[in-house]
């Protein structure tokens, strides 16, 4: 029982006689969940952004397709393409 005890402070651990007693308190294996979690959390999180990052052009693709089938649509999308990057050049461009 007393071998547990010595393996359960991060301080006893690794023998360190400089760590505070904030830190000889910590229990290692809430520090093993901490460190479990958030190797969990970044893989979950890059995982899901390799997910979108695959699923984005094939979707824009999709949309594109599925919207410009409809040539009304397209040219009103296009017209308005038109019209505001116009617009946006009259406002950087100066005046000649």
């Amino acid at each position: 029982m007393e071998e547990t005890a010595v393996w359960n402070h991060l301080a006893e651990m690794f023998d360190m006689t400089v760590l505070t007693e904030w830190l000889q308190s910590v229990d290692m294996l809430s520090m093993v969940f901490f460190a479990c979690g958030v190797a969990l959390f970044y893989f979950v999180m890059s995982m899901a952004l390799r997910i979108m990052s695959l699923l984005f052009w094939p979707t824009v693709v999709i949309i594109g397709l599925l919207f410009f089938r409809n040539d009304s649509f397209a040219a009103l999308v296009s017209e308005t393409v038109k019209r505001v990057s116009e617009t946006a050049l009259r406002e950087i461009l100066p005046a000649q």
